[in-house]
């Protein structure tokens, strides 16, 4: 099979059913998210937490990811120029993960906006609770932080924006602006993370089986690779 997106047409399969192979699909997010965070906050803490905008995400009995259900459905996706979602071939027919789809499970909104304004704003909370070390191997002393509920709910919808939604490595930074956003409890909920967390999610999927890097190895292909964003939905 050529391996250029180059040369395929629109509906055509990136992997023949040949083609498929086995593998070990693994997701880096905290399953235990309610007990991690649990751990931390007061039960006054964790009542304002789920009324707030990710409360929802406390109702799920388990969050589990299916790796082999997730592989089989990325070897099924059709090439489709349109990035917006994601298409596979199931049994004869085509099968899309939409925004839409997202949010209906979710019930998190969904539009079209530019909120670039924040970047210009302050990060509070992360110059309060995340101070930078100014100097290599200078350190400071650790002073411990009072932290209001306020702010601690809000450390926690970081986390669980972070750890679950965007299931991002540990390596990875904080979004600044995802900080920002949260740390306004009226932009929190007014901001469309529906659109914000598909787009991770969909970002990840479209590019984890469709690099020249992996459609290029041999037979056997790769051990084992990781997703990002929320898989959990995917599966659903």
């Amino acid at each position: 099979m050529e391996s250029s997106s180059s040369i395929l047409k629109e509906r055509d399969r990136l992997y023949e059913f040949k083609d498929w192979f086995s593998t070990d699909c693994y997701w880096k997010g905290d399953r235990n998210f309610k007990q991690t965070i649990s751990s931390f906050l007061s039960v006054t803490q964790m009542d304002m937490l789920k009324n707030g905008v990710f409360g929802k995400f406390f109702e799920l009995d388990e969050v589990s990811h299916s790796g082999n259900l997730t592989h089989c459905m990325l070897l099924s996706q059709l090439f489709y120029k349109d990035k917006s979602k994601i298409i596979f071939k199931v049994f004869g027919h085509d099968v899309a993960f939409t925004e839409e789809d997202f949010h209906t499970i979710t019930g998190h909104k969904i539009e079209a906006s530019d909120y670039s304004f924040v970047d210009v704003r302050e990060n509070r909370l992360k110059e309060w609770y995340f101070p930078e070390v100014k100097k290599e191997f200078e350190v400071d002393v650790c002073v411990d932080v009072e932290v209001c509920d306020e702010d601690a709910v809000k450390l926690a919808q970081i986390y669980l924006l972070e750890a679950i939604l965007l299931g991002k490595f540990e390596s990875q930074n904080i979004s600044n602006r995802s900080m920002k956003i949260i740390d306004d409890e009226e932009l929190c909920v007014s901001f469309p993370w529906g659109s914000f967390c598909f787009d991770e999610l969909i970002d990840s999927l479209l590019h984890l089986l469709t690099t020249d890097s992996v459609k290029k190895k041999s037979m056997g292909r790769i051990p084992s690779y990781t997703m990002l964003g929320f898989p959990f939905l995917f599966n659903v």
